[in-house]
């Protein structure tokens, strides 16, 4: 082994040597040593029984450690099954899928209103709290994001419920109950039929939060069985339906066409995971789109 002297910035080395197998900590220390204490006999074996290590308390665990890698050969049989195992265990623990959590910090940041939204002009700190208007926060609850879904689902709050059930009405129906899904304040629409909002509400408070039950309600409704076939004088009069004087009549979403394709053709598959199903496309169909993108990248 000849040395090799390299210079980078600062940092220099003087040897550079690679090693096919972990070395033990004796030869670490041996070749760490100076070279003329190795040779004259870095290592002295006490005799049997001795309390004895040369000066070095922990020989002995070297020694030991030294003949379990070197020269047991069933070390070596038992260390490569155990990294064949770990092995096995990385690949299954790779598949697991991840999902990124987000926690508080021990002391939370001071907030501040901003002046005109500009960041480094702050004004009045203010502190975690939910408007008195809807509920009163409380004081049991934490001032974090697990006190406020305490707070959201509550059932004295009179806005969680609400806004779930219009949602899922909107879906059987094309129009909620109220017909401004994302707001429900005060620029947003009045509810067409507010007692029939508020029972639902309740209904779905008191049974637990059960999505699917709520669901099956909808669907038994007189309203969502009548037939969308109306007289025109009747739609003249109430084009949006919003008296519920017909069955739904409205277009679907993408993804419900989509899925209405596949459950007809006997290619939904309603297990849940797995990979994604890719539907049908006519030949061409993203033809104009590439030419278009190409034409773009060689402008």
């Amino acid at each position: 082994m000849e040395p090799n002297l390299m210079k980078l910035d600062s940092v220099e080395v003087d040897e550079f040597v690679v090693y096919d197998a972990a070395l033990s900590e004796l030869e670490v220390g041996v070749l760490a040593a100076d070279t003329a204490a190795a040779a004259s006999g870095l290592i002295q074996i006490a005799p049997v029984g001795s309390t004895s290590t040369s000066g070095d308390p922990n020989l002995e665990r070297k020694l030991r450690q030294y003949y379990v890698t070197r020269v047991d050969p069933r070390y070596q049989r038992v260390f490569e099954e155990l990294t064949r195992l770990r092995g096995e265990e990385n690949e299954i623990m790779t598949r697991q899928p991840e999902v990124m959590v987000m926690e508080d910090l021990p002391d939370p940041r001071p907030t501040f209103v901003l002046d005109r939204g500009a960041y480094d002009a702050p004004t009045d700190r203010v502190e975690p709290d939910a408007p008195a208007s809807l509920m009163d926060f409380g004081e049991a609850r934490p001032r974090d994001r697990r006190g406020l879904a305490s707070w959201l689902t509550d059932p004295g709050h009179p806005l969680t419920a609400r806004v779930a059930v219009n949602r899922l009405w909107q879906q059987f129906f094309g129009r909620g109950l109220v017909a401004t899904p994302d707001d429900f304040g005060n620029q947003g629409a009045r509810p067409s039929h507010p007692e029939l909002l508020d029972w639902l509400a309740i209904e779905f408070i008191d049974s637990g939060w059960d999505v699917k039950g709520l669901q099956k309600q909808i669907v038994m409704t007189d309203a969502y069985r009548r037939s969308s076939i109306v007289d025109p004088s009747v739609r003249e009069r109430d084009p949006d339906n919003v008296l519920m004087a017909r069955g739904p009549s409205y277009r679907l979403t993408a993804e419900q066409i989509r899925d209405n394709v596949l459950a007809a053709s006997g290619l939904l598959d309603r297990t849940i995971g797995g990979p994604p199903v890719k539907p049908y496309q006519p030949a061409g169909l993203w033809k104009e789109l590439a030419t278009r993108n190409a034409t773009e990248y060689v402008q």
